[in-house]
């Protein structure tokens, strides 16, 4: 919302915008939306709610859609085109405001303003809906304007100064109070055709040179008077229109152009009259010249057949003509072939886009070649939804056939094509296939009818593949009397409730059934046929219960077909020699085996594929986030992963594929070993005293791949193993012992070969003084120890400095 004399949103240079679902109101004296030099944005379900002037495209502002928005009393333009912006898209707007007075313009073109397309919108009460052009000096050019509704307006098109070369056909222009067209002089060259103007309160005037018809049709004016005795819905003179150009329709519309909900017959060899194409052709429901590029569209009827009448019935046409967006109900019942649509002996038809209910057949084509049928709704009749009968080379597709009796027949009609096609919940066959050959039954989805998916009788030739063909309360696949030579192949026949194809009669012979998958069905098959074929040679059908055979169900050379042949049901002994059947592979590991050791080089592998073949071969230490190939079953796994791997416990996961894409995959747990194991020593600590007794000695050694301990001393060669981790030096070495420093080194390796070891120092003191001792001894003691006397010098010392102690004591007792 914003304030008078402001533009509440500007796009400046802006390109691929979008613009939607946003109101913009009360704008007093200013634009809601102004894009000037903006390309290709979108304008979409927007509110432009009293505003002077809702949105305008300046200075180049090209290819922009503007659809789908309201502009409700908007003052004075719904949307404003100026200074060469060009290749703009309005449509489908709605432009309403409640009264003439004040609202000005729905849509304004102008200065330079070429190639913009205006269509589908809906105007109501504006001065003037339609404004183009503004002096002799700027021109609006190459404009289209079709389909558009102008009513309750002033003057409904205006053409100014400078307005030239535009096109305006297909619009309703109801209820003008003053000119229908009003057409200044220097407005010239466009052309007006198949429009219509209704209760205008004044005739057109035209002060330009302008053309009202084209080289086949003029307009609608309510007000002619003329007459049409050749009933080619042309009037027989021409419709003056006021102004001072002097401007003719010379071909205006004669009738009613308006459709009044009656039945529809046309007749193709008539050349006027109301049951022409030519007279057809000039009413507001059709369209088109009935070329290849170009043809007759009837569209948008609602035909209520009143129990009585065929809604729409053609006959003996070869143009090109489309019934298309009707929506027909309640054709007559008394004759056989009453229907919504009947077209007779007719060619080039397209009936697409349909509703087609409660009639007896919905569509029916007798003796039409080179038709189609396309995206229809047909529902609720009393026998055939689609019948077809002695024509070919039509193309049925995308119908939707629901809750008939019969769903679609092919009776005597050959070379057609019935494609992608829903046929649901017809009280007997969803498609039945009479005295039909060469046709093609593709894609179509045919489930939930009561007696039969598809039914074959005195037909040959065809091909029956890729449909879906599910939850039939009898069978799938109906194959009966002298049905020869068809070939039914790719098709999912899944769920029917009593038999997914059944063949019985007489001769129903030389079909070949081939690459079906048959699940879930009471019986799969029953085969009383003579000489059908089961498999192409190449491959035969998937069958769910192939693996009944228990173990014979085996695929040993993985090629997808079953070793041994699958048996059918039936009075005529036959079988699938090559039923689809793929068996996933199995994987074994032998070696590593769980809890295997190892250490710095990446283990060995061998793999066994123990059923099927693989594909591929790969490993991961992660769980999938880094897959690693292999090249074969046997080997070494990859050296660069392995060294990435610490000490540690290591899951290993192996996969194989096979061609098909299934997997197996098996793990293995093992055990990488690199590092030494750590050896604290508990006892003796270094430096410690020892006498008589022998030491302890007490480890703590981790490692969880211990495999031996043992020790030197005095770094000998001779080796002491422990039984345990701690255990007393033995007696006899400790006995051989000097006093003195010992050195003890205690080693210890893992299963892996990895070793470590640990050194202490302590000392053997075997004291043998049992008197006090002088300083002199204890000097004598470490003398002696560092040099490496023998134990007599210690004693010879000892006892010398004790009879010297002892003497001098003597003496100072003598002294006394």
């Amino acid at each position: 919302r914003g304030d008078s004399g402001v533009h509440i949103i500007t796009l400046y240079r802006t390109n691929n915008g979008l613009f939607k679902n946003n109101t913009i109101k009360l704008i007093s004296n200013g634009v809601g939306l102004y894009l000037t030099e903006s390309t290709n944005n979108t304008v979409y379900q927007n509110k432009f709610y009293m505003n002077e002037e809702a949105i305008r495209l300046y200075s180049s502002s090209n290819y922009n859609n503007i659809s789908y928005n309201n502009f409700l009393q908007n003052d004075n333009y719904g949307i404003y085109v100026t200074h060469f912006s060009n290749y703009n898209s309005i449509s489908f707007n709605n432009f309403i405001n409640p009264s003439l007075s004040p609202c000005f313009a729905g849509i304004h073109i102008l200065r330079w303003s070429y190639y913009n397309n205006v269509f589908d919108n809906y105007f109501e009460y504006h001065q003037y809906p339609i404004d183009l052009g503004s002096t002799s000096t700027y021109f609006t050019r190459y404009n289209n304007f079709s389909n558009n509704i102008l009513k309750y307006s002033e003057r409904a098109v205006v053409m100014r100064y400078g307005c030239e070369y535009n096109i305006f056909t297909q619009n309703l222009i109801d209820d003008t109070t003053q000119y229908v067209i009003y057409g200044q002089s220097s407005s010239n060259d466009n052309t007006f055709y198949k429009n219509y103007f209704l209760n205008y309160a004044m005739e057109p005037l035209d002060g330009g040179s302008n053309y009202y018809n084209n080289s086949f049709i003029g307009n609608y004016w309510d007000t002619y008077v003329g007459s049409d005795a050749d009933g080619d819905g042309i009037g027989d003179s021409s419709y003056a229109l006021s102004g001072t150009g002097t401007n003719y329709d010379y071909l205006p519309l004669y009738g009613d152009p308006f459709h009044n909900g009656s039945s529809l017959y046309i007749d193709g060899v008539l050349d006027n009259g109301i049951h022409s194409w030519q007279w057809v052709s000039t009413r507001s429901w059709c369209s088109g010249l009935g070329t290849e590029m170009n043809p007759f569209i009837i569209e948008g009827l609602t035909i209520d057949g009143l129990n009585s009448e065929i809604c729409i019935e053609i006959e003996n046409s070869d143009v090109y003509f489309s019934i298309e967006n009707c929506e027909l109900f309640n054709s007559s019942q008394t004759g056989s072939k009453d229907s919504g649509i009947i077209i007779r002996n007719s060619t080039n038809a397209l009936v697409k886009k349909n509703l087609i209910y409660s009639n007896k057949h919905g569509i029916f084509l007798d003796r039409c070649n080179n038709s189609i049928l396309l995206n229809n709704q047909i529902e609720n009749v009393t026998l055939f939804g689609i019948y077809v009968f002695e024509s070919e080379n039509n193309s049925i597709f995308s119908n939707i056939l629901f809750n008939n009796p019969r769903g679609l027949r092919l009776d005597s009609s050959h070379a057609n094509m019935v494609n992608d096609n829903k046929i649901l919940n017809s009280t007997t066959q969803g498609i039945s296939l009479r005295f039909a050959h060469m046709n093609s039954v593709k894609s179509n989805e045919i489930k939930y009818n009561h007696f039969d998916g598809i039914y074959t009788y005195f037909s040959s030739k065809n091909n029956i593949t890729q449909n879906y063909i599910l939850h039939n309360q009898r069978h799938g696949m109906f194959i009966s009397y002298n049905s020869t030579n068809n070939f039914i192949y790719q098709n999912e026949v899944i769920k029917n409730n009593n038999t997914g194809i059944y063949i019985i009669g007489t001769l129903p012979m030389n079909n070949t059934f081939w690459n079906n998958a048959f699940t879930e069905n009471a019986r799969h098959a029953f085969e009383n046929g003579t000489l059908n074929f089961w498999d192409n040679g190449i491959i035969g059908n998937y069958w769910d219960n192939y693996t009944d055979l228990g173990s014979n169900a085996v695929d040993s050379n993985d090629d997808g077909i079953g070793d041994i042949p699958y048996i059918l049901l039936g009075l005529e002994p036959n079988q699938d020699n090559l039923p689809i059947f793929w068996d996933a592979p199995i994987l074994e590991i032998n070696t590593p085996i769980n809890d295997a050791l190892y250490s710095f080089n990446a283990p060995q592998y061998s793999l066994t594929v123990e059923k099927g073949v693989a594909e591929s071969i790969w490993y991961t230490y992660d769980d999938g986030i880094t897959n690693i190939t292999l090249p074969s079953l046997t080997g070494f796994l990859q050296e660069a992963s392995w060294d990435l791997k610490v000490d540690e416990i290591i899951q290993i996961s192996f996969f194989i594929k096979d061609s098909r894409g299934y997997i197996d995959s098996k793990e293995v747990t093992i055990e990488k070993d690199i590092e030494a194991p750590k050896i604290s020593i508990n006892s003796p600590l270094n430096g410690q005293e020892f006498a008589d007794t022998t030491p302890l000695l007490d480890l703590d050694i981790d490692d969880s791949n211990l495999d031996s301990v043992w020790y030197i001393i005095n770094f000998e060669d001779e080796i002491y193993l422990m039984s345990g981790s701690s255990e007393y030096l033995g007696q006899d070495e400790w006995s051989k012992l000097g006093n003195g420093i010992v050195n003890i080194r205690v080693y210890a390796n893992d299963s892996m070969g990895n070793t470590n070891f640990e050194d202490v120092s302590f000392i053997k003191n075997k004291a043998i003084i049992l008197m006090p001792l002088s300083s002199e001894f204890f000097l004598a003691l470490i003398i002696g120890t560092i040099s490496g006397a023998g134990l007599a010098t210690l004693i010879f010392v000892s006892i010398a400095l004790f009879l010297r102690k002892k003497k001098k004591q003597t003496a100072r007792r003598d002294s006394k």
